[in-house]
């Protein structure tokens, strides 16, 4: 191979980027008979100690050594390998020197209280971006307990112990983090600080009712910023159990429970957390407390304009005890209240001593009532209560002279007005009995009169009226009255003259025509039972007639009858009338026009009867029902007739398939209503089959 360049990478010291020209013809200088591959040699620091790195396909005339180590000279050659494994000569060598970072030198390690600083000579090299300082507490440990960067020659490491040494080595950074080697290990230790803050003095713990007080003498440091105080129960505790903060030389520990003994220290705290040691021991046992809160003052009760029934009160605490010494705590407030005296006094509820006010919503509507308070502290001493403030609820007078005044289908209700201002409106009750709890219905009113509209007359109703203002506040229900309503006059009158008349399995309704301009028709009622409540079966009509064919025979009906108006008006029902249907005895006339002929086209097997139905009985009266017709035949005479089939008595013709060749045969037809009664047979008609 021909051209080999060699060249670094500026962005990563440790890569090292080769390529070359491939050979064009066989080392005798014959055309080139094949390539396989390349092989990649290198030598450190001469051009005689050449050892295989890397081999690539002969498509690839590049390569990339990420192998090398900083600050070193390689030298470089490539050789070309053909498919039958023959080798030739390698390239002309060529040489690069890495890049890399010196080890910084002069390392000096210096103490200083609570710290130490660490110097040294700064590196050269153009691609230094800045050092690591790493520290150990062994010089052995191969990794070490801290890390640090700067990109200085100088760094302090702080705060730190003084109870050990620390070793410390350094090393350049560069670009792509490329790192020299550790400079040699130095090592120092940190001397100890004299103490900033001096331990407070003079502690003293003094015994209040629920508290103690901790008093000490002032720190003059400048470096001062406060003090803290740490409680104990125990002096043989090691952790406080609460701690405080204070910029002051006097702190009070409270609520505290009464009769314990308390254990005190403070200790100072300065600018940069600095603390001192802790105080000398000081103690006190809380004293007990006997004497309860004087009364609350100022005591506000102020009515609800929105809602009459919520009376609301403030009070200002008390701030002395009720002997006229410090107050010594407050745990509630007892709220008392008496109704139309400042004599019965009743405790209503009780709240906490950040609460002083309250909102009471179990007062009824003009009431006077009287209320004080009364403070209690932690020991549960009860001082004496404030003076009694008096208010008297609004609210609204029962609404009087109700008066009930009956109407058709109607009761009228009338009052006199209310004249309180809040008034919105009235709500009117309405029982069915006195003697009831709850109404059956309720109205509501803006006005004095309200008309219960439509009601019926068959029983009277009771009324009571309240009066309704803001938040549905209402007043007592007024005294009762009673009234009841009027029977309207009918509209329509009940049909008169109802008749009923038996036929043959059908009854003939009849009745008087009513004259009402709002009549529309009549409803006709059917029972089997005059004392029946509910008719069998209702019809409408128009007419003053009525046929109804109802099925059973001997079975006596019941009707009345009922006018219907354009309104849906109904008069009473009319009084009864009955009948019993008559059982049918009379059979129907014969059938007549009877016609018998052949089926010449399609089978002269076949012979067709047709007839006309009869329009009366036999005995000349009214047809009274037809059921079916019975077809006849008679061979060769017309005197043995049988029977041959039966037809309903909708169907005025039958096909007779069953006839034999060359016969004469005699045709007759009868009807048969549905009571079974069969009439008179036709007259008899001939036919004679053929071949």
């Amino acid at each position: 191979p021909s051209d080999l360049i060699v060249s670094l990478d500026d962005e990563n010291f440790q890569r090292v980027m080769l390529n070359w020209t491939a050979p064009i013809a066989d080392r005798n200088g014959n055309e080139l008979t094949g390539l396989a591959s390349f092989e990649i040699y290198r030598s450190r620091g001469n051009n005689t100690s050449f050892a295989l790195i890397a081999t690539v396909s002969s498509d690839q005339v590049s390569f990339v050594d990420t192998s090398v180590e900083l600050l070193t000279t390689y030298f470089y050659a490539v050789r070309a390998v053909d498919p039958d494994g023959n080798a030739g000569p390698r390239s002309q060598p060529v040489s690069v020197t890495t890049k890399g970072f010196a080890i910084p030198r002069n390392v000096q390690a210096t103490s200083g209280v609570q710290k130490i600083t660490l110097t040294w000579t700064a590196n050269t090299e153009p691609e230094l971006t800045g050092y690591e300082i790493l520290r150990f507490t062994d010089p052995t440990h191969e990794t070490p307990d801290k890390t640090f960067s700067s990109v200085l020659t100088t760094y302090v490491d702080t705060p730190v112990t003084a109870d050990q040494p620390f070793v410390y080595r350094v090393r350049a950074v560069g670009t792509a983090n490329v790192k020299s080697e550790l400079s040699p290990p130095v090592s120092a230790q940190a001397t100890e600080s004299a103490p900033v803050l001096a331990a407070p003095r003079n502690v003293r713990a003094s015994a209040g009712i629920g508290h103690i007080t901790i008093t000490w003498s002032a720190n003059t440091e400048a470096e001062l910023i406060g003090y803290r105080v740490m409680r104990y129960t125990d002096p043989a505790q090691t952790e406080a159990e609460a701690t405080f903060t204070t910029v002051q030389t006097t702190y009070v520990d409270s609520p505290l429970v009464s009769g314990q003994t308390y254990v005190y220290r403070v200790q100072a705290l300065g600018t940069n957390n600095e603390e001192s040691e802790r105080s000398l021991y000081a103690s006190a046992t809380v004293s007990t407390d006997q004497s309860p809160p004087g009364a609350p003052s100022d005591l506000i009760v102020s009515l609800d304009d929105e809602n009459f029934q919520r009376v609301t009160l403030s009070w200002t605490a008390p701030t002395r005890d009720s002997n006229g010494n410090e107050l010594t705590g407050l745990a509630s407030f007892e709220i008392y209240r008496s109704r139309d005296n400042n004599t019965s006094f009743a405790l209503i509820a009780a709240v906490s001593s950040n609460q002083a006010s309250y909102e009471d919503t179990s007062v009824e509507l003009l009431t006077r009532y009287f209320y004080a308070i009364r403070a209690l502290d932690q020991a549960g001493n009860a001082g004496p209560r404030s003076q009694p403030v008096s208010v008297t609820t609004k609210g609204f007078a029962a609404p009087r002279n109700l008066q009930a005044t009956a109407g058709v289908q109607k009761i009228t209700l009338t009052w006199a007005a209310n004249t309180e201002p809040e008034l919105t409106g009235y709500e009117i009750l309405r029982f069915t009995d006195p003697s009831q709890a709850t109404p059956d219905r309720i109205f509501s009113s803006v006005l004095t009169t309200y008309v219960d509209t439509p009601v019926t007359a068959d029983h009277p109703f009771v009324y009571r009226v309240r009066a309704v203002g803001p938040s549905n506040v209402k007043s007592e229900l007024s005294a009762f009255v009673s009234a009841q309503a009027i029977e309207p006059v009918p509209v329509l009158a009940a049909p008169r003259n109802v008749r009923a008349t038996a036929g043959i399995e059908h009854i003939t309704i009849t009745w008087s025509a009513n004259t009402e301009a709002e009549l529309t028709g009549y409803r006709v009622l059917r029972y089997t039972d005059p004392a029946q409540t509910q008719a069998d079966a209702t019809f409408m009509t128009v007419e003053t007639t009525y046929v109804d064919s109802p099925s059973v025979s001997e079975q006596p009906y019941v009707y009345r009858v009922q006018a219907v108006g354009t309104n849906n008006e109904e008069s009473e029902l009319s009084l009864y009338a009955s009948a019993k249907v008559l059982p049918d005895q009379s059979a129907p006339g014969a059938p007549s026009n009877l016609i018998v002929s052949l089926d010449d086209e399609a089978n002269f097997l076949r012979v067709m009867l047709s007839w006309t139905a009869p329009t009366r009985d036999s005995n000349g009266n009214e047809l009274t029902g037809l059921a079916s017709f019975e077809i006849y035949r008679s061979r060769n005479n017309n005197n043995s007739f049988v029977l041959i089939a039966t037809v309903s008595s909708d169907q005025v013709s039958y096909v007779d398939t069953s006839a034999a060749l060359f016969t004469t045969y005699f045709y007759a037809v009868r009807a048969v209503d549905q009571a079974g009664n069969a009439g008179p047979r036709s007259q008899p008609v001939s036919v004679i089959t053929q071949n």
